[in-house]
């Protein structure tokens, strides 16, 4: 009889789902990256939005089921009724935007200065990461939504959160 080895198949599955969150490749060659923004909640879907821009502009909407799986990896009834594959529960979405919309708030950024604020631990809060090239000193930012004190991080993260609404209404996720 086999071992089983759910923990590596659920991370191979995790790390092929992770990728799939930070995918900055665009589906069109004359497209490319502009900015990425990513929501990891600890008991909710994971969702990433990465903008692409070419002769129009457009995001991408990866949203990966995390709980669903890890469910159907971890309880055996779940597990034999939808079988314990590696491949992970993705959903993903294109929709164009409006340039003279998208482009007043996206250039709040250069106002905000890179925040000197190391990210905290949270248990069970929201991870949120932001990638945008060319601005912050070129680093990927991670804050935490939970627990947060006013810091340096204010104005990054009022932005970040002006942008989830710019996509959730572009999506029709409110």
């Amino acid at each position: 009889m086999p071992i089983e080895a759910r923990q590596a198949e659920f991370a191979l599955l995790q790390q092929q789902a992770y990728a799939a969150l930070k995918d900055i490749i665009p589906s069109s060659e004359a497209s490319h990256f502009l900015m990425r923004l990513s929501i990891y909640p600890a008991f909710f879907k994971y969702v990433s939005w990465v903008i692409f821009e070419s002769h129009n502009l457009f995001v991408r909407q990866v949203i990966w089921d995390r709980p669903g799986d890890f469910h159907r990896f971890f309880d055996p009834m779940e597990g034999l009724r939808k079988g314990w594959h590696t491949t992970p529960t993705l959903s993903i979405a294109e929709a164009n935007i409006e340039k003279s919309v998208f482009y007043p708030l996206f250039d709040q950024r250069l106002q905000i200065p890179l925040p000197k604020t190391e990210r905290s631990m949270a248990i069970d809060g929201e991870a949120w990461y932001l990638h945008v090239p060319g601005s912050f000193e070129n680093h990927i930012l991670a804050w935490n939504a939970v627990g947060r004190e006013k810091d340096d991080r204010q104005l990054l993260i009022e932005w970040a959160e002006k942008l989830h609404e710019f996509f959730l209404a572009v999506f029709n996720l409110h």
